[in-house]
């Protein structure tokens, strides 16, 4: 009786584990990137809304480490391309920011704060105008006053949030600068 027995090359195997790394590491810790779907004319979409008991009136006492903000100049979202920049203060009279973003940041803010595969989620089906932060570097409690500036030093303000749900660990927030 005769056993085939298998050879592998130390080579091989290294090439193998270099392939299986390319393609589950950048898919670990958060790293996928958001589904963007576009409505075309004519399709339909049906949309729901948020069950009562995860819609929120006002911010959490304690702070949160997960933030999705949605930001909107007037009835316009503020797009990644606008090269605008958005300041978070912690009085009213501040000048220096605590927390500072610029637009262009928005789609990979997500990348920098570490979040997980599941917060990214939260970003599918978004808008350009979208942010999530799950690091904890922006304790929305403190943030008084909010500052959009545009590149050509338009100024815009907004003092305070829109909550709108809490899911799975993440806070929803809208802000509407006038």
């Amino acid at each position: 009786m005769q056993i085939k027995t298998k050879k592998y090359s130390l080579l091989g195997l290294l090439a193998a584990a270099s392939f299986t790394a390319v393609f589950v590491v950048p898919t670990s810790c958060g790293r996928r990137t958001p589904e963007m779907n576009r409505m075309k004319v004519n399709d339909k979409a049906t949309v729901l809304p948020i069950p009562v008991e995860m819609s929120l009136n006002e911010l959490p006492s304690t702070p949160v480490e997960k933030v999705l903000l949605n930001f909107s100049s007037g009835s316009n979202p503020v797009s990644a391309d606008s090269g605008a920049v958005v300041r978070f203060y912690d009085s009213a009279d501040g000048e220096l920011p605590i927390f500072e973003v610029s637009s262009s940041e928005f789609s990979t803010m997500h990348l920098r704060t570490h979040c997980a595969s599941s917060d990214v989620e939260f970003l599918d089906n978004g808008l350009d105008s979208d942010l999530l932060i799950c690091d904890g570097s922006l304790d929305v409690g403190k943030v008084v006053r909010m500052e959009l500036e545009y590149p050509n030093g338009k100024l815009k303000s907004a003092t305070s949030f829109s909550p709108e749900y809490t899911r799975d660990g993440v806070l929803s927030l809208g802000v509407m600068f006038y």
